[in-house]
């Protein structure tokens, strides 16, 4: 017995206290654990799968089975001793050792040896869960920081009635700003594409970095824990879906009035974004404060205790969320190179690059201090990355809103009026509602995961490392959609419905040029290096990568339609579609989980996105805006560009030698060449007219610092236009939108 027992934390004496227990076989096959609460509060639906164990026999009459692994027992209490079946040495129970309850259960064993109860898990001091000191902090904090807010607060309006000139400081630099940017001053989609243009290049240059760091690098050297991936991820959708109610909206009403409203109503403008920035700060404060008071109090007695310290971790990135202000302002301002190279930077290079040195580094903390634990080292190390990422992205906006010789003082007053909340909040509410939705919809989707998945952990960290590091990529282009905001906002309001169609048309054109080789990329070279280059804790995510990659086909449709909703001033309508998608998605998660697994999860998005998108262009057309389709422009042409680079990747995957060197060169051609065969090839199939041409020149000369590199993207276009046998069709909407520019940029 004592050969075969392993109870590390116990004295060798002990064992001889086990009775009922012997060895009968062993076993190596993943089993999913599942438990009594004999040994303690336990929550064992966040335990990992067990690998390498005895196969024990268990006398009923003289000891009892506390956890099976599979159907096998794992723990066995007998008298006052306890077996434990797990080989605690084998690399396959790594994550046994890992997880937060495995200290707990050993001091459990330990007392129950000494016949003492034990106490529970959140009044045990050593479990990974808020104790005393740190909710002093928390609270010391946030005190702290309403004290400081409240009295910025009043400065700031005493500051707006001494000075009620603040509008004619912020729009008079603004327009000379314009003025001395000829491209960005007229109207046009050229604006919107030369943003496109700005990330497109951007990403040509990191895709392949980007995608080989965070999909082989991090899991494999930086964050190898699917289980801290996981826990991280759901803490992350609790906090965007408690953003999304908080922020009421108020980002987006801050666009959409502010695009709306600078011409003919600068004061009312400002008025906007003076109280966008301060519902930034509070509503960051409040999110601090909520997200405190649910780790430090609540989450420590729940199943989801080992949850309380990430969400205070995340809670604390949160307090920060005023960050993001100038982002938000260069939309507003249609400065869309500035607004989308921010986001780029911040949210696909920086939140990548800045937490790799801080999670190493928690890691090493952790595992030199038994009482942290080198999980809450690479959590803290992840929190930290990502507030590193905030503060530099802010600097940098910034340096940006300086070099435009704007102002400060203007946009930190507080001259806005209750009307101005009035009409930002009724508008905002629409928005919050659909927001809200999606941030909601998967946070009960993850709630389903870890009801109906055993082993839920290890499940959520692969669905995070395909959505928020995989198929993520596809989000690089929402910042473009997004730009439709207060384009459509402007084209709208001064009723150029030519210039609005035409912007429909383009938006879908170039959006699903963008994900349709970004899909053929991820499939075709993505999930080879998947395959090669990670452990076999992450090879699921090569089996689902396909299915996850076909719901992103559907996102050019569904974000053009928020946009353009949006912008017309109809956000309930799109909070309601929103809302019947994701009520939908939720009711095929919920029917189909236990039949298809995990699957189920891309399966019901997939379902849930191609309802909203027919039945929102439905209204869109019927009601909103009588639009022009152009199917092979804004569609055809696109996704057979997508079809054709796949198609090359595939072939070429399929000549490589299979090895892991072999992946990543095929990883790294195919992310350099993704971009100039993909416009090529639109070129040559006839997808682009004249007039697509000319704006993708215009753009190309607007996408400074990436200037070289757009110009290159547009000679691939050019050059595959010259060479297709069957020229593309000219696009009749395009004079009538050109002319309808030209006035808008006159008045």
């Amino acid at each position: 017995m004592r050969s075969l027992v392993w109870l590390l934390s116990l004295a060798p004496t002990l064992l001889g206290d086990v009775d009922g227990v012997r060895v009968v076989g062993q076993a190596s096959a993943p089993a999913e654990v599942r438990g009594t609460d004999e040994l303690g509060d336990v929550a064992w639906s966040t335990a990992p799968r067990v690998g390498a164990r005895a196969i024990l026999a268990v006398d009923p009459a003289r000891a009892r089975v506390v956890a099976r692994a599979g159907d096998d027992p794992l723990i066995v209490v007998s008298g006052r001793g306890v077996a434990i079946a797990a080989d605690l040495a084998d690399a396959s129970n790594a994550p046994l050792l890992r997880w937060g309850y495995w200290p707990y259960l050993l001091h459990a064993a330990d007392r129950r040896i000494r016949g003492l109860p034990a106490e529970r898990f959140a009044d045990w001091p050593d479990s990974p869960v808020p104790h005393a000191r740190l909710t002093s902090a928390f609270l010391a904090v946030a005190a702290g920081a309403a004290l400081l807010l409240a009295l910025a607060f009043a400065a700031a309006r005493r500051r707006a009635r001494a000075h009620p000139d603040e509008a004619a400081r912020l729009f008079a630099p603004l327009a000379a700003a314009h003025a001395g940017a000829a491209g960005w001053s007229r109207p046009g989609f050229a604006r919107p594409l030369g943003g496109f243009f700005l990330f497109v290049s951007a990403t040509l240059l990191a895709l392949g970095p980007y995608l080989y760091v965070t999909a082989a690098l991090v899991p494999s050297r930086v964050q190898p824990f699917p289980d801290v991936d996981g826990a991280w991820a759901a803490c992350d959708e609790l906090a965007l879906l408690m953003w999304s109610l908080a922020d009421l909206g108020m980002t987006s009403a801050f666009v959409q009035r502010f695009a709306e409203r600078r011409v003919r109503d600068p004061a009312g403008a400002l008025e906007a974004a003076q109280l966008f920035v301060w519902w930034e700060l509070a509503s960051g404060l409040l999110l601090f404060c909520a997200g405190g008071a649910l780790a430090c109090g609540i989450l420590p007695h729940t199943r989801y205790a080992l949850l309380s310290r990430v969400v205070l971790l995340r809670s604390t990135v949160q307090l920060f969320g005023a960050f993001g202000i100038f982002t938000s302002f260069f939309q507003a301002a249609q400065r869309f190179h500035y607004a989308l190279g921010l986001d780029f930077l911040q949210s696909r290079l920086l939140v990548i690059a800045l937490p790799i040195p801080l999670v190493l580094a928690g890691r090493a903390i952790g595992r030199a201090h038994a009482a942290v634990g080198e999980t809450t080292g690479a959590l803290a190390g992840i929190a930290a990355g990502q507030l590193a990422a905030a503060a530099v992205a802010a600097a940098i906006g910034l340096a940006l809103y300086r070099r435009l010789k704007l102002p400060l003082a203007p946009l930190a007053a507080a001259g806005f009026s209750r009307r101005t909340f009035v009409e930002l909040a009724r508008f905002g509410l629409g928005v919050v509602a659909s927001k809200a939705s999606f941030f909601f919809a998967n946070t009960v989707e993850i709630a389903l995961l870890t009801a109906l998945l055993p082993a839920y952990p290890t499940w959520l960290g692969i669905r995070n490392l395909i959505a928020t590091k995989l198929v993520f990529v596809l989000w690089f282009a929402y910042p473009f959609f997004d730009s439709g905001v207060p384009a459509f906002a402007e084209a709208l309001a001064a009723r150029k419905h030519a210039l609005a169609r035409y912007y429909v048309v383009r938006y879908w054109q170039f959006g699903h040029l963008f994900t349709a080789l970004m899909v053929a990329f991820l499939v075709g070279a993505g999930r080879p290096l998947v395959e090669r280059a990670l452990g076999a804790e992450w090879q699921p995510v090569a089996t689902y990568l396909p299915l996850a990659a076909l719901v992103g086909l559907l996102l050019p449709l569904a974000w053009t339609s928020d946009a353009f909703q949006r912008g017309a001033g109809r956000s309930g309508l799109d909070a309601a579609l929103l809302v019947g998608e994701m009520t939908l998605r939720l009711v095929l998660l919920a029917l189909l989980v236990p039949r298809l697994g995990f699957a189920a999860v891309f399966v019901a998005q997939l379902g849930g996105i191609a309802v909203k998108c027919a039945a929102s262009w439905w209204i869109n057309h019927r009601w909103l805006l009588r639009l022009e389709l152009h199917a092979w422009t804004s569609m055809g042409a696109p996704l057979a560009s997508g079809a054709a680079l796949y198609g090359a990747i595939a072939l070429a995957a399929k000549l490589a030698p299979e090895s892991r060197a072999a992946a990543i060169a095929l990883f790294a051609g195919s992310a350099i060449g993704a971009f100039p065969l993909g416009f090529f090839a639109c070129g040559a199939i006839g997808g682009f007219d004249g007039a697509a041409l000319d704006e993708i020149d215009r753009a190309a000369e607007l996408s400074a610092p990436m200037r070289p590199i757009a110009r290159a993207l547009a000679r691939c276009a050019r050059l595959g236009a010259r060479l297709a046998p069957v020229a593309a069709r000219p696009l009749a909407l395009a004079a009538d939108a050109e002319r309808e520019a030209d006035e808008l940029a006159r008045a």
